[in-house]
């Protein structure tokens, strides 16, 4: 198999060397272009390992368990009694081993929308969505819990309370209090549903009657450009929400929480815990269709107001299917997004000291032609690595990069000449995992690692 990384013009393994910077700090809206690192200390080196995913696949995630092994989940198509289905798959790689034989967590008609999360008992919970009802959207989050390391999955937990047939999707999981904190897009209010038992979280009581946010949609953007996908209904109907709840391992749902009404419809979310609670940032969408970034941050068992956590004036009337990404360690944490305001596609990325209160100003990741679909890995010495795919004269590249407190940042390597859909990475130790579809002749999940050495 051949080494996809690194150097765009020659395919082959190199290194690329970096300078690590102490932390700077500070606060300011202002977008900034950071400047280039040129010293020469540290090196990323990356190479493609084999993947254990089957011709036709897509949609990998990524989780690390307590242990440090990294789990791969995926989905791809088989054949069920002369009909065509699609298995949910998983398999585990420790550290400098090869990945696993697959195992099947669930398979039927429709799957979709999936993610693995490792939690520090060792159990492993799985998420899909299942269509339910006629509509083009409608679908149920579904979740099954392992104890077993995944030889056995408890029966779905069907995760809504409401009894509208909408969408709900774009579900991030993270370990919290014994349990899994969860937080998803839910579409009950777009076809005038009850809110079931939904309790409003302090933002919405406090902007009661003033203007919200939205989101919602479970396609995934395989495009190759970032323009929206519109709804034809009106924009008061379409109003997406974002929703969190607590999970017990033991299959009881907790209360719904409310803590934003109106969202962009489809664009991802991502949460990470942080020392306090946790963080989640989102896509906005304001009455007057601006789709820029929020952050809510659960501390003390009370939730924030959402706050925008980019300035970027992005006014489109329809989601782009492009939302952020968060990551955590200690104290540190990192954002990353994409943006296409006053129509210049931008990739940013910023960085806090301080559990995701105070932000240094937005540093300039990919400022030639991305299409964005970012992920990002907070490390310990405050610095991050972000991804992104960027869209060259010969189709897309995986590109990756060191971003850092002082607003510098390091050269941008290329992973893959080839992606659809979002790449995810993990870490673990001084190894990132990389995972992407493959659009190239057979679509398919590929996997790469990276060493982060002295990163």
């Amino acid at each position: 198999m051949r080494a996809n990384v690194i150097e765009k013009t020659t395919h082959k393994l190199v290194f690329v060397f970096l300078t690590i910077f102490a932390m700077g700090g500070g606060i300011s809206p202002a977008s900034i272009e950071a400047v280039e690192a040129t010293s020469a200390i540290e090196n990323i080196a990356a190479r493609e390992i084999d993947s254990p995913a089957a011709a036709g696949s897509g949609n990998p995630n990524l989780s690390v368990g307590p242990d440090g092994r990294v789990y791969l989940s995926w989905i791809e198509p088989v054949q069920s009694k002369g009909s065509k289905g699609y298995a949910l798959k998983f398999a585990v790689r420790s550290r400098g081993g090869r990945w696993s034989t697959p195992r099947t967590i669930t398979q039927g008609a429709n799957r979709f929308d999936s993610s693995i999360l490792a939690l520090p008992d060792g159990s492993l919970v799985s998420y899909w969505l299942t269509k339910s009802g006629p509509g083009m959207h409608a679908n149920d989050v579904n979740l099954s819990i392992s104890r077993d390391g995944g030889r056995t999955w408890g029966k779905a937990i069907v995760r809504r309370r409401d009894r509208t047939q909408t969408a709900r999707g774009f579900l991030s999981m993270i370990p919290a209090n014994g349990g899994i904190a969860v937080v998803w897009l839910d579409g009950r209010k777009m076809t005038g549903g009850d809110r079931g038992a939904a309790e409003q979280g302090p933002a919405e009581n406090a902007r009661a009657g003033a203007s919200q946010h939205t989101v919602g949609s479970d396609h995934q953007h395989n495009g190759s450009d970032h323009r929206a996908v519109e709804h034809g209904q009106a924009a008061s109907e379409m109003e997406m929400s974002l929703m969190y709840t607590m999970i017990g391992l033991d299959g009881t749902l907790g209360k719904e929480v409310l803590l934003d009404g109106r969202v962009c419809e489809c664009c991802q979310t991502s949460a990470t815990p942080t020392p306090d609670g946790m963080a989640v940032v989102y896509r906005d969408r304001s009455e007057r269709e601006v789709r820029d970034i929020s952050i809510v941050r659960l501390k003390n068992g009370q939730w924030s107001e959402p706050q925008p956590l980019s300035k970027d004036g992005w006014e489109i009337n329809g989601c782009p299917v492009n939302g952020p990404a968060i990551s955590s360690a200690g104290r540190n944490v990192a954002v990353a997004w994409f943006t296409a305001a006053r129509d210049q596609p931008r990739v940013y990325a910023t960085l806090s000291a301080d559990g995701g209160v105070i932000f240094i100003p937005p540093i300039l990741v990919g400022d030639g032609n991305p299409l964005g679909r970012v992920d990002i890995i907070a490390l310990p010495s405050g610095n991050a690595f972000v991804s992104w795919v960027e869209r060259t004269p010969g189709g897309v590249e995986v590109r990756a990069r060191v971003v850092r407190p002082d607003e510098s940042k390091a050269s941008a390597i290329v992973v893959t000449e080839s992606s659809s859909g979002v790449p995810r990475m993990k870490i673990s130790g001084n190894e990132v995992v990389i995972a992407w579809t493959d659009s190239r002749n057979t679509r398919k999940v590929r996997t790469a690692i990276l060493s982060m050495t002295g990163n």
